[in-house]
């Protein structure tokens, strides 16, 4: 990589306009900004563009759902970019699974801006002042579309500056610690890992890549592999901070990269333990003291779900509305965040005591197996979409990819939870 020193910012996933999922009821001012947190999340964004003076900004996919597309999307996105292109900062845009180029021809674009087709284009030159700072190159798309191997062979030996590759959100590849792996036995799942490999063979600076709604950084080589995640994350899963990733090269050619906040409502579930005798007081300040080790970034509300597990006097009462309502009215005076509002809700779990004990065995077998295999790392986890790679019909590989990015937390939970209702 050349010594010249570049600045951008990447982005993925912005779902624009699209609702929360599993927020709860909420009203007023809270409800205005659970349906606009998308839209304030990219103008957040564009800010920090601005601010930070970056020289152009990515997004690989998901801006928006290109066949729901929403008056409020549409205009979102062509401020967003209009105001980008008053600043002198380009824009480029891979287009992911649910917002495919057919659906960018109905938005208004300045000059400014480039869409990529990975079938079609070949890697564009990021020239300033004479000087080419980056070459960017559309790698794989939503569908697996492949860059063409004769331009990607050119481009990766007459790029400079940075050499920067574009994997589209939604595309047919999984990824572990290592790098990219296929995601089924389809042809294109195998072509677009050929490509990702190529590039990396050649050393290519940065890949940005969608993630399956999850940040990532992977280290391959001199390569740095990085999804951005959500922007602001729609749902319950999506626990902590979201926003966008700025990127700067250094003058030794090294790449450094940091998360900018920029979710205006913030998604948090933390595990709280209530065993026999302990006091409401207690409790309050165990929970307070899971709410302070977090930092705020720019959230104004935080939708909190605590899952409470143990058994006894308090965890009984625990139950009961009265009991949570002014358990919530304790916490937030013991725990005050300027300008942030605090929604809460509770799940117990209790233990299993009651019931025959040949049920309660099968129970716990049954759960113990459970805790075992629906882990994010596990090999049963990894590979359980292999059923399907045999099966060349579409649907199987479609079936696979949504099987692949099932979430193995959200599946356990609710695994043990019917089990629950089933053998006790």
């Amino acid at each position: 990589m050349a010594n010249e020193r570049v600045r951008f910012i990447h982005a993925t996933q912005l779902d624009l306009d699209e609702p929360l999922v599993g927020s709860g009821p909420l009203t007023g001012e809270d409800r205005r900004l659970a349906e606009d947190a998308t839209l304030i999340s990219l103008s957040r964004l564009v800010d920090a563009c601005v601010d930070r003076a970056v020289d152009f900004f990515l997004l690989t996919g998901n801006a928006f759902t290109g066949g729901e597309l929403s008056l409020r999307a549409k205009s979102a996105i062509e401020a967003a970019l209009g105001r980008l292109d008053d600043n002198n900062i380009p824009s480029f845009i891979l287009p992911g699974h649910t917002d495919p180029p057919s659906a960018w021809s109905g938005i208004r674009t300045p000059d400014s801006v480039t869409i990529f087709d990975a079938n079609d284009d070949e890697p564009t030159d990021l020239v300033s002042d004479g000087r080419t700072l980056a070459t960017i190159i559309p790698l794989v798309g939503a569908h697996g579309e492949e860059a063409h191997w004769d331009f990607l062979d050119h481009a990766l030996q007459t790029a400079r500056g940075l050499k920067i590759g574009l994997i589209a959100e939604g595309a047919p590849l999984r990824w572990d610690s290592t790098g990219p792996l296929t995601l089924d036995r389809s042809p294109s799942s195998s072509g677009a890992l050929a490509i990702v490999q190529q590039a990396i063979a050649a050393e290519v600076d940065y890949i940005g890549f969608g993630g399956n709604g999850a940040r990532r950084t992977i280290r391959s080589g001199s390569t740095l592999i990085h999804a951005p995640g959500p922007s602001q994350s729609r749902f319950r899963r999506g626990i902590g901070p979201h926003g966008c990733t700025v990127v700067e090269s250094k003058s030794d050619g090294s790449l450094v990269h940091e998360l900018v906040k920029t979710a205006p409502v913030r998604w948090e579930a933390l595990p709280v333990e209530v065993r026999p005798g302990v006091s409401f007081d207690e409790l309050v300040q165990r929970m307070a003291m899971q709410l302070v080790d977090r930092e705020v970034g720019q959230e104004s509300m935080w939708l909190v779900q605590w899952i409470v597990r143990g058994s006894g006097e308090l965890f009984d009462l625990l139950g009961e509305s009265k009991t949570q309502r002014e358990l919530w009215e304790f916490l937030d005076e013991e725990v005050r965040t300027e300008g942030v509002r605090r929604h809460h809700l509770l799940t117990r779990e209790p233990p299993v005591e009651d019931g025959e004990l040949e049920t309660t065995n099968l129970f716990l077998e049954y759960t113990g197996a459970i805790s075992d295999q629906l882990q994010p790392g596990a090999p049963e986890w990894k590979e359980r979409g292999k059923v399907f790679e045999s099966v060349q019909a579409p649907w199987a590989s479609s079936l696979n990819r949504v099987v692949y990015r099932m979430d193995p937390e959200h599946v356990g939970y609710e695994s043990r939870r019917l089990a629950r209702l089933w053998w006790t």
